[in-house]
C-alpha cells in the first residue's frame, strides 16, 4: 500500500508539471472597443500582427508590435480593407479608394510610413480572389498565437498568448 501511494504520488506530480508546462500564458491584450470584431488576422512572425475590425461602422488596418503597442493604424475605410502580408517589417494590405473606387496596395514599413500604389482606373488585386484565399488568415507564430475575445456586452480585445 505504501508502495502504491508513493507512485500515485509521483504521477500526480509529473501529471501538474507537464499539465503547467503546456499551458498558454497571456503576453498582452488589447481592448478594440464595442462591436468591434476582428474581421482578418495576420500573425508578423515575431510576436505581432495586424488586424481588420470593424469601428463605428468603418474599417480599421492596425499593426500590433510584440508588445502590443500599435506601430500603425488606418481608420474611416469605408469598404473592407485586405490584408495581404505581415511581417516583423513590413505589412502591406489593399483598400479601395474613396477617390478611385477602385483597390489599391498600401505598403508599410518597420517605422509606420505608407507608401501606396495607384493608378487611374486600375484595381490592383481582385477582392474575391483574396477573400477566397486561405492563405490570408495566420494566426500564430513559433511562439504562440491571437485569439479575439468578446464579452456578452460586445466589447472584443485582441489577446496574445504564448505556448508556455
Amino acid at each position: 500500500m505504501k508502495r502504491f501511494a508513493m507512485c500515485f504520488a509521483c504521477l500526480a506530480t509529473c501529471a501538474l508539471l507537464c499539465a503547467s508546462a503546456a499551458a498558454a500564458t497571456l503576453q498582452w491584450s488589447k481592448e478594440l472597443g464595442l462591436n468591434a470584431n476582428c474581421l482578418q488576422t495576420i500573425a508578423d512572425g515575431n510576436g505581432g500582427c495586424a488586424i481588420v475590425n470593424v469601428v463605428a461602422g468603418t474599417f480599421k488596418v492596425t499593426w500590433f508590435d510584440k508588445k502590443g503597442a500599435e506601430r500603425y493604424s488606418k481608420s474611416g475605410l469605408a469598404n473592407i480593407p485586405i490584408l495581404l502580408a505581415c511581417e516583423k517589417n513590413a505589412l502591406v494590405f489593399c483598400y479601395m479608394s474613396s477617390a478611385m473606387s477602385l483597390y489599391q496596395v498600401a505598403n508599410v514599413d518597420a517605422k509606420g510610413n505608407e507608401t501606396t500604389i495607384s493608378a487611374a482606373g486600375v484595381h490592383y488585386l481582385s477582392y474575391v480572389g483574396v477573400t477566397s484565399n486561405v492563405k490570408v488568415m495566420r494566426l500564430s507564430d513559433r511562439k504562440g498565437y491571437f485569439v479575439e475575445k468578446l464579452t456578452p456586452a460586445g466589447t472584443a480585445s485582441l489577446e496574445r498568448y504564448s505556448y508556455k
